[in-house]
């Protein structure tokens, strides 16, 4: 059950910004005026310390800047009677506490190693299902589109670079499903099919590989009337060959 606004807990929290907006204090959920969550997703996603005025400026835009002020304060008095701890202002800057929790900076973090090429990576990078969310999927603020956008292209390139890692350890299984996470975002993007299509040619699966050029052919054909690289059908066309009984 969601408490009350009135409630004051005084454990660091966490927030939830992919999939949706949730702010969890001290084990439960806390219900916030929709301008306070604004105000706490913003911090969240800056990461670091923002300028009142740049901070009220893009959260109320188009109104006169005493209104923004005036707006701003009373979004950080709601936050404040969430949890006394959450954010720490001053007279020219607003931070979120350090303590408090963000599914995002985890997901970012994933996905720089990954990225990265790192050797030893930490158990939790394997898993693709924390590089699937989109980014406050229901909010259409400007500051809020660019930074989905970016998010998008970033988990994108993690998952594949994940299905690469997993089948170069022969891990086919889990190369696979990374690479279908990534075609689940963007089901016309080449490079994902192709990480889909190697790992099944490295299971020793050509019927799947072949299965899986034929859908993406269809697909690229019928959204946009263009075939898949020349390179990707040259690669199944030589795996094929190579696997065909000879004289």
């Amino acid at each position: 059950m969601d408490a009350t606004i009135g409630a004051t807990p005084s454990g660091r929290g966490s927030i939830q910004l992919l999939d949706g907006f949730r702010l969890t204090v001290s084990g439960r959920d806390i219900a916030l005026p929709v301008q306070a969550q604004r105000v706490l997703a913003y911090l969240a996603v800056a990461r670091r310390p923002q300028p009142r005025q740049l901070l009220a400026e893009r959260l109320w835009t188009d109104v006169p800047n005493e209104r923004c002020q005036a707006s701003l304060r009373t979004a950080l008095w709601r936050i404040r009677q969430a949890d006394h701890a959450l954010v720490h202002s001053n007279r020219t800057t607003v931070d979120l506490d350090r303590e408090v929790r963000v599914d995002l900076h985890d997901t970012l973090d994933q996905a720089h190693r990954l990225l990265s090429g790192d050797a030893r990576p930490v158990e939790v990078d394997v898993r693709a299902e924390s590089l699937r969310a989109d980014l406050l999927p229901d909010w259409d603020e400007d500051w809020v589109l660019v930074e989905r956008e970016q998010l998008r292209q970033l988990r994108l390139h993690a998952l594949e670079a994940l299905s690469t890692r997993e089948r170069a350890a022969g891990r086919a299984a889990y190369a696979i499903h990374a690479a279908q996470a990534a075609i689940a975002c963007e089901p016309l993007r080449e490079s994902a099919r192709c990480a889909l299509i190697e790992a099944y040619l490295v299971e020793g699966n050509l019927a799947e590989a072949h299965r899986e050029l034929d859908r993406f052919s269809v697909l690229l054909w019928t959204e946009l009337r263009v075939r898949p690289s020349e390179s990707l059908r040259r690669r199944v066309d030589d795996a094929l060959g190579a696997s065909s009984p000879r004289d």
